[in-house]
Order: C-alpha cells, then structure tokens, then sequence
C-alpha cells in the first residue's frame, strides 16, 4: 500500500498533467497558466464576496450563484458577438480586396 507521500507525489504528478494540458491550449507553459489561475480565483473570490455583500448574504455563496452565471453567460455572448464582427469585418474586406484585383 502506498504511503501517504507516495499519494501525495502523485496527486501533484497528477495535477501537473492536468495542468499541462489546460496551459497548451492556452498556448502557454505551466507557469504561466497556473500565476494566471491564480490570479483569476483571487479575482472571482473578490467578486463573490462582494456580490454576497450587497445583496446581504451572510454565509452561502450559492444564494448569489444565478447572478454569478447569468454575467458569466452575458459576458460569453458579448465576446462572441464582438470575435463574429471581426470575423465578418475581415471577411468583407477580403472580398473587397478580390473585387478590387482584376
């Protein structure tokens, strides 16, 4: 049987796998990604306990989870909205530019 430094090696052996993959995505290193991540659950822990703040909740970060996704999901439409009008913005003068050439 494994001894408890054995499972903790290779739940970090682990993590640094999962890790890996997530950063070459993104298209970054490991060390990157993971001072990014970091990063960005200390801002969205900030913002939950803001929201929970102004809205009065005393303990349960679930109570405000519909405000958390509902501007997660308006905040995903915005960016795909804007990447489809550069996406159509650069198509438009592609064609141009072909009707342009003789």
């Amino acid at each position: 049987m494994p001894d408890l430094v054995d499972r903790i090696d290779q739940m970090h052996r682990r993590q640094l796998v999962v890790d890996s993959k997530r950063a070459a995505v993104l298209g970054k290193n490991v060390h990157e990604y993971r001072a990014e991540r970091k990063g960005t659950v200390e801002r969205w822990t900030t913002t939950i306990w803001t929201l929970m703040n102004e809205n009065g909740v005393a303990d349960n970060p679930v109570e405000i989870l519909p405000s958390i996704v509902a501007s997660v999901e308006e905040r995903i439409i915005r960016a795909a909205r804007d990447e489809a009008a550069v996406a159509a913005r650069s198509e438009i003068q592609r064609l141009l530019r072909k009707i342009a050439v003789p």
